[in-house]
Protein backbone atom coordinates (compact mmCIF):
# COMPACT_ATOMS: atom_id res chain seq x y z
CA UNK A 1 0.00 0.00 0.00
CA UNK A 2 1.03 3.30 -0.78
CA UNK A 3 1.56 5.54 1.86
CA UNK A 4 2.94 9.40 1.61
CA UNK A 5 1.82 12.99 1.32
CA UNK A 6 0.93 12.54 -1.69
CA UNK A 7 -1.75 10.02 -1.09
CA UNK A 8 -4.52 9.70 1.42
CA UNK A 9 -6.65 6.60 1.56
CA UNK A 10 -9.88 7.51 0.46
CA UNK A 11 -11.92 6.40 3.26
CA UNK A 12 -12.21 3.56 5.49
CA UNK A 13 -13.29 -0.16 3.88
CA UNK A 14 -15.00 -2.46 6.36
CA UNK A 15 -15.71 -5.46 4.00
CA UNK A 16 -19.05 -6.40 5.94
CA UNK A 17 -20.33 -3.05 6.17
CA UNK A 18 -22.92 -1.53 3.09
CA UNK A 19 -21.23 1.92 3.38
CA UNK A 20 -20.54 3.15 -0.34
CA UNK A 21 -16.97 3.59 -1.09
CA UNK A 22 -14.83 5.76 -3.38
CA UNK A 23 -14.44 4.24 -7.00
CA UNK A 24 -10.67 5.39 -6.03
CA UNK A 25 -8.44 3.72 -3.98
CA UNK A 26 -6.62 6.99 -3.05
CA UNK A 27 -7.00 10.83 -3.08
CA UNK A 28 -4.76 13.27 -3.87
CA UNK A 29 -4.01 15.35 -0.81
CA UNK A 30 -5.10 19.40 -1.09
CA UNK A 31 -1.72 20.50 -2.43
CA UNK A 32 -1.21 18.13 -5.06
CA UNK A 33 -4.68 18.44 -6.13
CA UNK A 34 -4.02 22.23 -6.67
CA UNK A 35 -1.01 21.42 -8.69
CA UNK A 36 -3.11 18.79 -10.60
CA UNK A 37 -5.77 21.03 -11.07
CA UNK A 38 -3.54 24.51 -12.35
CA UNK A 39 -1.87 21.83 -14.76
CA UNK A 40 -5.10 20.78 -15.98
CA UNK A 41 -5.48 24.66 -16.68
CA UNK A 42 -2.14 25.36 -17.49
CA UNK A 43 -2.48 22.72 -20.34
CA UNK A 44 -6.15 24.72 -21.44
CA UNK A 45 -3.99 27.84 -22.25
CA UNK A 46 -1.40 25.62 -23.41
CA UNK A 47 -3.70 23.75 -25.90
CA UNK A 48 -5.67 26.94 -26.99
CA UNK A 49 -2.64 29.16 -28.15
CA UNK A 50 0.15 26.82 -29.30
CA UNK A 51 -1.33 25.49 -32.47
CA UNK A 52 -2.00 29.08 -33.67
CA UNK A 53 1.52 29.57 -34.39
CA UNK A 54 1.66 27.40 -36.90
CA UNK A 55 -1.18 28.20 -38.92
CA UNK A 56 0.78 30.63 -40.81
CA UNK A 57 3.48 27.61 -41.99
CA UNK A 58 0.21 25.41 -42.75
CA UNK A 59 -1.20 27.89 -44.57
CA UNK A 60 2.10 28.65 -46.78
CA UNK A 61 2.85 24.90 -47.52
CA UNK A 62 -0.76 23.55 -48.60
CA UNK A 63 -1.61 26.94 -50.26
CA UNK A 64 -4.61 27.44 -47.62
CA UNK A 65 -7.05 30.37 -48.49
CA UNK A 66 -7.73 32.64 -45.50
CA UNK A 67 -11.04 31.29 -45.07
CA UNK A 68 -10.18 27.93 -44.75
CA UNK A 69 -7.08 29.40 -42.14
CA UNK A 70 -9.66 31.05 -40.38
CA UNK A 71 -12.15 28.29 -40.25
CA UNK A 72 -9.24 26.17 -38.65
CA UNK A 73 -8.90 28.89 -36.23
CA UNK A 74 -12.64 29.21 -35.53
CA UNK A 75 -13.49 25.24 -35.08
CA UNK A 76 -11.42 25.50 -31.53
CA UNK A 77 -13.96 27.87 -29.96
CA UNK A 78 -16.77 26.41 -31.25
CA UNK A 79 -16.05 23.20 -30.13
CA UNK A 80 -15.38 24.64 -26.25
CA UNK A 81 -18.22 26.30 -26.26
CA UNK A 82 -20.64 23.93 -27.53
CA UNK A 83 -18.90 21.46 -25.40
CA UNK A 84 -19.14 23.57 -22.08
CA UNK A 85 -22.96 24.06 -22.99
CA UNK A 86 -24.18 20.26 -23.71
CA UNK A 87 -21.58 18.59 -21.26
CA UNK A 88 -20.47 21.21 -18.85
CA UNK A 89 -21.59 19.03 -15.97
CA UNK A 90 -20.50 15.73 -17.08
CA UNK A 91 -18.12 16.01 -13.88
CA UNK A 92 -21.10 15.79 -11.52
CA UNK A 93 -22.09 12.58 -13.05
CA UNK A 94 -18.77 11.04 -13.60
CA UNK A 95 -16.57 12.80 -11.42
CA UNK A 96 -14.01 15.19 -11.30
CA UNK A 97 -11.09 13.00 -12.04
CA UNK A 98 -13.36 10.49 -14.75
CA UNK A 99 -13.82 14.31 -17.01
CA UNK A 100 -10.77 15.57 -16.52
CA UNK A 101 -9.11 12.35 -17.47
CA UNK A 102 -11.35 12.00 -20.74
CA UNK A 103 -10.39 15.89 -22.13
CA UNK A 104 -6.44 15.51 -21.15
CA UNK A 105 -7.28 12.03 -23.17
CA UNK A 106 -9.52 13.86 -25.80
CA UNK A 107 -7.25 16.72 -26.08
CA UNK A 108 -3.63 14.16 -26.42
CA UNK A 109 -5.58 12.87 -29.35
CA UNK A 110 -6.47 16.39 -30.95
CA UNK A 111 -2.86 17.33 -30.32
CA UNK A 112 -1.60 14.14 -32.06
CA UNK A 113 -4.08 14.83 -35.42
CA UNK A 114 -2.83 18.66 -35.18
CA UNK A 115 0.78 17.48 -35.10
CA UNK A 116 0.55 14.26 -37.66
CA UNK A 117 -2.09 15.90 -40.46
CA UNK A 118 -1.47 15.11 -44.00
CA UNK A 119 -4.05 17.84 -44.73
CA UNK A 120 -6.41 20.37 -44.01
CA UNK A 121 -8.78 17.99 -42.84
CA UNK A 122 -6.89 16.76 -40.21
CA UNK A 123 -6.23 19.87 -38.67
CA UNK A 124 -9.97 20.63 -38.34
CA UNK A 125 -10.52 17.23 -36.53
CA UNK A 126 -7.28 17.45 -34.47
CA UNK A 127 -8.43 21.42 -33.44
CA UNK A 128 -11.98 19.94 -33.17
CA UNK A 129 -10.69 17.38 -29.91
CA UNK A 130 -8.54 19.59 -28.69
CA UNK A 131 -11.85 21.81 -27.96
CA UNK A 132 -13.59 18.76 -26.96
CA UNK A 133 -10.56 18.37 -24.42
CA UNK A 134 -10.45 21.92 -22.90
CA UNK A 135 -14.04 21.73 -22.95
CA UNK A 136 -14.28 18.81 -20.77
CA UNK A 137 -11.12 19.80 -18.49
CA UNK A 138 -11.91 23.60 -18.07
CA UNK A 139 -14.95 23.35 -15.40
CA UNK A 140 -14.06 20.37 -13.30
CA UNK A 141 -10.67 22.01 -12.96
CA UNK A 142 -11.32 24.92 -11.15
CA UNK A 143 -14.81 23.83 -9.98
CA UNK A 144 -12.76 22.23 -6.98
CA UNK A 145 -10.26 24.94 -6.42
CA UNK A 146 -12.66 27.89 -6.58
CA UNK A 147 -13.19 29.45 -2.82
CA UNK A 148 -16.94 28.86 -1.46
CA UNK A 149 -18.60 32.26 -0.67
CA UNK A 150 -20.37 32.83 2.35
CA UNK A 151 -23.85 33.75 2.40
CA UNK A 152 -23.03 37.40 3.15
CA UNK A 153 -20.38 37.72 0.19
CA UNK A 154 -22.61 36.24 -2.59
CA UNK A 155 -22.63 38.40 -5.88
CA UNK A 156 -26.16 39.04 -6.19
CA UNK A 157 -26.46 41.02 -2.67
CA UNK A 158 -23.75 43.06 -3.73
CA UNK A 159 -24.87 43.57 -7.81
CA UNK A 160 -28.59 44.01 -7.16
CA UNK A 161 -29.32 45.29 -3.77
CA UNK A 162 -32.79 46.49 -4.62
CA UNK A 163 -34.57 43.23 -5.06
CA UNK A 164 -35.67 41.52 -2.26
CA UNK A 165 -33.62 38.46 -1.92
CA UNK A 166 -34.00 36.39 1.40
CA UNK A 167 -30.23 35.04 0.97
CA UNK A 168 -28.87 38.78 1.17
CA UNK A 169 -28.23 40.66 4.23
CA UNK A 170 -29.56 43.67 4.49
CA UNK A 171 -26.57 46.78 5.06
Amino acid sequence: MINGHLLHPAGPHRPASCTQRNSAPYELGQRTSFWVAAGVVAHTLWTSAAPAMTYPLFAEEWHLTHTVTTGVFAIYPIVVAAVLVGFGDVSDYVGRRAAILWGVGASLVGTLLFALAPDVLWLFVGRAFMGIGVGLTAAPSVSGRSPKLSVSRRPCCSAVPSFNMPHCPRG
